[in-house]
């Protein structure tokens, strides 16, 4: 192979790699967030709203946002859990503090669930307000 073909498969070889990176992490902006006062709002007793704590089941049982469900993200279930839901209902999720309603969201976003929203902050927003 002469210079100018090597160049050229490294130039489209670069530009792949930048694509496939910019996919794959683009989700990560698209994350919706709601804070506490607008999550006031939502009727949780319809079940195309399901407010998912993704927390581990001890954390839960020591205080949750009321009408929360709990699937904990890092637990090797957690899949499995997702199959069992409406991809089509509105899922509003949250951790402790953020970082496991993220991972939570990109998995979910991966299995083609239309709508998740972060609530912004984790639990530790929400303290004394919705929770039991």
């Amino acid at each position: 192979m002469n210079k100018n073909t090597l160049f050229s498969l490294f130039v489209i070889l670069i530009a792949g790699i930048t694509v496939f990176m910019f996919s794959r992490f683009s989700s990560l902006q698209e994350i919706t967030s709601l804070e506490i006062n607008q999550i006031k709002e939502i009727d949780f007793n319809n079940s195309n709203n399901v407010l998912l704590d993704v927390r581990t089941l001890n954390e839960y049982n020591q205080g949750h946002i009321l009408k929360a469900k709990n699937i904990d993200v890092m637990n090797f279930e957690f899949e499995e859990a997702l199959k069992k839901e409406n991809k089509n209902a509105s899922f509003y999720i949250y951790c402790r503090s953020g970082s496991r309603s993220i991972k939570a969201y990109n998995l979910m976003k991966n299995y083609g669930f239309k709508k998740i929203v972060n609530l912004e902050g984790g639990i530790q927003n929400f303290k004394g307000e919705l929770t039991q």
